[in-house]
């Protein structure tokens, strides 16, 4: 460890992406995708390919998929995509290990909440459908009406919660994880498995955990 590593402020918080990170739902967003690409008269894609095109503002994965977004309003495209997640995102469940790594983490003394980019509302449905709300500090997800984006939320959450975001980690599954970790200040740690390939992430320079139950161990070495 370097004189500067040595003085970086220990990490006593972990915030949680939800989609791909805590919640298995890579799947389920490749199996409404693919719909939505047969309705537009495309050829489905592999999780392979999902993985590795992913990426956010979403907007820009259908443009990189060849999606006319000229003929194909996003907004429609956006909608439509979420009305079918909404109903079936519960029934994909945790990633494997989840409750158990949660467990583990609030055991060994960190704070816990989660951050996404989802509606609000809808994440804090799921997240107490799944078991996840007696883990967390705070569910925080964007607004309705323009309420700020995530890392903006992210900060947000930090400041009503005490917790300098130098004292605190963002665990995601997306190289989007890292830009919004370092827009907020606080350090990063990647999960593989999600809505990213492993390789994607690997590019990033960050810690990347082969699974949820990878967190601690990086955890405890920061």
């Amino acid at each position: 460890m370097t004189s500067m590593e040595s003085m970086r402020p220990k990490i006593r918080h972990v915030i949680w992406d939800f989609n791909g990170t805590l919640l298995n739902d890579a799947q389920l967003a490749l199996s409404i995708d693919n719909r939505l690409l047969r309705q537009m008269g495309m050829e489905p894609i592999t999780l392979e390919e999902y993985r590795t095109f992913m990426r956010n503002p979403v907007e820009l994965f259908y443009q990189d998929l060849g999606v006319d977004l000229q003929k194909y309003d996003f907004k429609w495209i956006n909608e439509t995509f979420l009305e079918a997640f909404n109903r079936e995102a519960v029934n994909v469940g945790l990633m494997p290990g989840a409750l158990q790594a949660l467990q583990a983490i609030r055991d060994a003394g960190y704070t816990q909440s989660i951050l996404s980019s989802s509606y609000e509302p809808s994440l804090l449905h799921q997240a107490q459908a799944l078991g996840l709300t007696p883990f967390m500090s705070a569910v925080t997800g964007l607004l309705d009406n323009g309420g700020g984006t995530k890392e903006e939320r992210g900060l947000h959450q930090l400041a009503l919660l005490g917790v300098p975001p130098e004292e605190a980690v963002l665990v995601g599954d997306m190289i989007t994880d890292a830009f919004v970790a370092s827009h907020m200040g606080c350090r990063c740690i990647l999960v593989a498995g999600g809505h990213n390939t492993r390789r994607r992430l690997s590019q990033c320079g960050m810690p990347v955990a082969g699974d949820i139950g990878g967190v601690l161990p990086i955890l405890l070495e920061a």
